[in-house]
């Protein structure tokens, strides 16, 4: 599913916008920094394989130095979503996604009408997993050999947020 209209989140060192041709290799030079994709199932060997995210007005990107934040596997007939995002180190530690995501879930559960919305973190991941708490989501249980990361099958902490009123 691709939304038809997109938020529009500015906030004063942030501005969330659609990913652009031009922001690709910019992406895939941060994602590929050695140690980078440790806590994901993603392996990326060209930028290539990120030409998708041009296409799709679900994703969107912060400037690509910073980072990308979106919805994948929305499922319209059950009002699910799942929220994916990723952040160059350098934007670490500076409370980036703690100033997108309550603004891009408003969104969601308002706009598009999307009643859970879920996300995976690595059990190893733990910054994510605090970013996550912080946002208000419920941590609802683990999911063991969920995906290969590295090679190897990994456990990954699912986490819900779910539209409160209806």
């Amino acid at each position: 599913m691709q939304f038809s209209q997109l938020p529009d989140i500015r906030t004063e060192h942030v501005y969330l916008r659609p990913i652009r041709e031009s922001d690709l290799q910019d992406w895939f030079d941060y994602l590929t920094v050695p140690g980078f994709l440790d806590h994901t199932s993603r392996v990326l060997k060209a930028v290539s394989e990120l030409v998708h995210a041009i296409y799709d007005p679900a994703s969107h990107a912060a400037d690509t130095q910073i980072g990308s934040i979106g919805f994948h596997s929305v499922q319209p007939a059950h009002c699910t979503a799942e929220l994916a995002y990723d952040l160059s180190r350098k934007a670490w530690g500076k409370r980036t996604l703690a100033q997108l995501i309550p603004p891009l879930l408003d969104w969601v559960h308002s706009e598009v009408g999307i009643i859970q919305v879920q996300t995976h973190a690595h059990v190893d991941n733990t910054r994510s997993i605090h970013v996550l708490e912080r946002a208000g989501f419920i941590h609802e249980g683990t999911l063991h050999c969920l995906r290969m990361v590295r090679g190897q099958p990994s456990d990954f902490q699912l986490y819900a947020h779910v539209r409160t009123e209806t």
